[in-house]
C-alpha cells in the first residue's frame, strides 16, 4: 500500500500541473452574452480542435496506464522492478505532455490575444457604427424634416400662386371679353362706317350724272322735269314722297327707285289707285316666282317687281315704324272680279319682334280677313312662331301673320285656276270660303 500511495501522490501532482495547464477555449461572459465573435478563421479553429483531441487521446492513455499500474500493485503480481519501470514510462510520458502542453500553453496564450484584440476591434466598431447610425439618423431627420418645411412652402406657394393665376384668369377673361365687345362694336361701326361711305359716294355720283343730264337738256323743259323725276327717285323715300314732289308722276304706274336706310331700292309705285303715292311691299301676278320660302329671305326681300315680289320684311318695318302708313289690299279672282281691303293703321315690329303685326280700321269691298292676324308675329316655314299646335307655314304653304292659321295667306302655293284651298292665296272675308286668287297686291302709303 506504500508503493501505491506515492505512486498517486506522484500521479497527482504531475496532472495537476498538466490540467493547470490546460488552455481557456471560450470566454464564459462572452459566451453567455452571445458575443463570442465569428471572425476567428478557420486555421485558429483547427488549431483548437486538434489540441483539444490530443489532449483527450492522452488523457485516456494515462487512465488506462494508470489503472493497469495500480492492478498490479494492487495485485502484486508483478515485481517492484516492473512497477518502476512502468511508473517510468508513465513518468516520460506525462513529462512529454508537459512539453505539449507548454507548446499548447503558448498557443493558448496567442489565441487569448488575437481574442482580445477582436473582441475590442468588434466592440470599437459596434460603438463606432452606433455612433454613426446615431449621427446619420439624426442627420437623415434634420434634413427630412428641412425638406418636408421647405415641400409645404413650396406646396403653400403653389397653392397661393394657383389662387392668383385663377383670378388673374377671370380678370384676363372678363377683360377678352370686354375686348371683343369693343372689337365687335368697333367692326360694325366700321362696317356701318364703309356702307355709308359706300352709299353716299354712289349718291353723289348719281347727283353728279344728274348735274350732267341738266346741263345738256336745260332749254328743253320736258326734259327738265324728267331730270326732276329721276332726282326724286334716289332722294324720295317711298312712292308718296315722290308724287307730293313731282304731281306729274300721277298716273304713271311703274318702277321707281327709292331710298331706303341709306340704301337704293327698287320698288313698283302705284301712281293712280285712290290718288296714288302707294309703295307696293307685296304683288303676285303669276306663279313664276316661288314664294315658299326661308325667314331670311323674307327678311331681306326678294323676287322681280315690275311681276311677282315680297319687298321685305326689314323694309316694311323702316317704312311704317313711324306708324303713320295705311294698307290697301287689291283682290282678283280667276273671273276677273275685284275687291279691296283698306286698312287705316297698319304697321310691322322689328326682326327681334318676329316682325309682329298690327292692322285695325277696315274699310272696303273685301271683308277684313286681317282681324284674325292682328297682335300676331311672322312665321316661315323655317321660323314657327303661330298659335297652333304645328307650323301653319308648312301646313298651307306659305309665310304669314298666322294666329291658328289664318283666314288670309296672300303668300301661299299659287295656282293658275280656280279651286278652294286653304293652303293657296286666298281671303276668305271675300268669298266665304278658301278660293284661291288670280292676282293679289299689298301696298302702304302715307296717310292725309
Amino acid at each position: 500500500m506504500g508503493i501505491l500511495q506515492v505512486l498517486c501522490f506522484i500521479l497527482s501532482l504531475h496532472f495537476n500541473r498538466i490540467f493547470a495547464l490546460m488552455p481557456l477555449t471560450e470566454d464564459e461572459n462572452s459566451t453567455k452574452n452571445g458575443l463570442l465573435p465569428k471572425t476567428i478563421t478557420d486555421k485558429d479553429s483547427n488549431v483548437l480542435r486538434n489540441i483539444l483531441n490530443q489532449e483527450s487521446l492522452v488523457r485516456f492513455s494515462m487512465v488506462q496506464k494508470i489503472q493497469n499500474l495500480v492492478m498490479d500493485a494492487t495485485d502484486r503480481k508483478s515485481d517492484s522492478q516492473v512497477i518502476k519501470s512502468k511508473l517510468s514510462e508513465v513518468t516520460d510520458d506525462v513529462e512529454n505532455l508537459e512539453k505539449q502542453y507548454q507548446v499548447m500553453k503558448e498557443e493558448n496564450v496567442k489565441l487569448q490575444e488575437k481574442l482580445k484584440a477582436i473582441y475590442g476591434s468588434v466592440n470599437d466598431n459596434k460603438n463606432m457604427t452606433l455612433e454613426n447610425i446615431k449621427t446619420l439618423n439624426e442627420s437623415q431627420i434634420i434634413t427630412f424634416e428641412s425638406n418636408l418645411q421647405k415641400m409645404k412652402e413650396l406646396e403653400d406657394g403653389e397653392r397661393n400662386e394657383s389662387v392668383v393665376l385663377k383670378n388673374n384668369d377671370r380678370a384676363l377673361t372678363k377683360e377678352i371679353q370686354v375686348l371683343r365687345e369693343k372689337m365687335n362694336e368697333m367692326n360694325m361701326t366700321i362696317q356701318g362706317s364703309v356702307d355709308l361711305v359706300g352709299r353716299v359716294r354712289k349718291t353723289e355720283d348719281m347727283l353728279k350724272s344728274i348735274v350732267v343730264s341738266y346741263n345738256e337738256t336745260q332749254e328743253d323743259t320736258e326734259d327738265v322735269n324728267e331730270l326732276k323725276l329721276v332726282s326724286s327717285k334716289v332722294l324720295s323715300k317711298n312712292c308718296w314722297e315722290i308724287l307730293r314732289k313731282f304731281p306729274s308722276t300721277f298716273g304713271r304706274d311703274g318702277l321707281y327707285t327709292v331710298f331706303i336706310d341709306f340704301e337704293e331700292k327698287l320698288v313698283y309705285c302705284d301712281m293712280s289707285t285712290d290718288g296714288g303715292g302707294w309703295t307696293v311691299i307685296q304683288r303676285r301676278q303669276d306663279g313664276s316666282t316661288y314664294f315658299y320660302r326661308s325667314w331670311k329671305a323674307y327678311k331681306q326681300g326678294f323676287g322681280d317687281p315690275s311681276k311677282n315680289y315680297w319687298i321685305g320684311n326689314d323694309v316694311i318695318y323702316e317704312l311704317t315704324k313711324n306708324k303713320e302708313q295705311e294698307l290697301r289690299v287689291e283682290l282678283q279672282d280667276f273671273n276677273g272680279d275685284e275687291a279691296y281691303a283698306q286698312y287705316y293703321i297698319f304697321y310691322v315690329g322689328n326682326e327681334d319682334s318676329k316682325y309682329v303685326l298690327t292692322v285695325s280700321g277696315y274699310s272696303g269691298t273685301a271683308g277684313d280677313s286681317l282681324a284674325w292676324q292682328n297682335g300676331m308675329k311672322f312665321s316661315t316655314k323655317d321660323e314657327d312662331n303661330d298659335r297652333s299646335g304645328g307650323n301653319c307655314a308648312v301646313t298651307y304653304h306659305g309665310a304669314w301673320w298666322y294666329n291658328a292659321c289664318h283666314n288670309s295667306n296672300l303668300n301661299g302655293e299659287y295656282v293658275n285656276y280656280n279651286v278652294t284651298n286653304a293652303k293657296h292665296p286666298v281671303w276668305h272675308a271675300w268669298k266665304k270660303r278658301h278660293e284661291a286668287l288670280k292676282k293679289t297686291m299689298m301696298m302702304i302709303r302715307h296717310k292725309d
